[in-house]
């Protein structure tokens, strides 16, 4: 109930977002201000990206005419080219491919636009040191529980930034493709840890051959389930989401 109401809640905010946008990029496109004005244009950064029924951390790297980027979750790129205020290409993920067509906004702080099958896709700027500061790390198995405990209490709290963080700290090694199933995964997954009694600070602060795990379950009972943790790089460990 609580993630139906903060999913309409965030709807509410994209619809009235998409409005805002989209009539600031016509007056912007009519008054040639930000076309002519090349040193405006800047779509470097981290995006609170917003589509019907789902929303992705996106970021994005511009140099020059040209446009690539991530989004989480699911494991995307995206490639494209930059035309005044608009840049289009392609998205390709796990499974799947697509077009993409967004047009920024003269503040530079928000864009509203589309995907290939004219489904709205909009986004809004976040703050590159609220996105830096996120989280405990993950340099230990340990540290990536922490920082996924404290991004999903977050998000219960309504927190949008925190909702889309909690994917850097998961795994699916076992190469899952579907996104939906991936949802799913990570939902129940979330359901277990948090029907669960532990001490954070009890697990692993080290693995072995990049592997590590720790038992948790319901306090009062003998039930129990791992967690396993891989270290997917370099100081960058994470959970793995159990089959669903």
């Amino acid at each position: 109930a609580a993630a139906a109401q903060q999913a309409a809640e965030a709807a509410e905010e994209a619809t009235v977002a998409t409005g805002e946008a989209a009539v600031a990029v016509t007056v912007a496109e009519e008054a040639g201000a930000v076309i002519e004005d090349a040193d405006a244009i800047n779509w470097n950064g981290s995006w609170r990206s917003i589509w019907r029924g789902g929303q992705a951390l996106l970021i994005l790297e511009q140099s020059g005419s040209t446009i690539t980027g991530t989004y989480q979750p699911g494991d995307a790129t995206l490639s494209g080219s930059i035309e005044g205020v608009v840049a289009k290409g392609t998205w390709e993920q796990p499974g799947s491919t697509g077009e993409f067509e967004f047009a920024l906004a003269p503040d530079g702080q928000s864009f509203v636009g589309r995907s290939g099958n004219g489904e709205y896709w909009n986004g809004e700027r976040l703050d590159e040191e609220r996105a830096a500061a996120a989280g405990f790390g993950s340099d230990t198995p340990r540290a990536a529980l922490i920082s996924l405990l404290s991004a999903a209490n977050a998000a219960a709290d309504g927190d949008s930034f925190a909702e889309l963080s909690i994917r850097r700290y998961l795994a699916f090694p076992d190469g899952e493709e579907d996104l939906r199933n991936r949802n799913a995964r990570v939902t129940q997954f979330l359901r277990l840890l948090n029907l669960s009694t532990f001490r954070a600070l009890s697990a692993p602060d080290a693995g072995e051959a990049g592997l590590a795990s720790f038992d948790v379950g319901p306090a009062g009972t003998e039930w129990t389930f791992p967690i396993a943790f891989i270290e997917a790089g370099a100081d960058n460990w994470q959970l793995v989401v159990p089959p669903l």
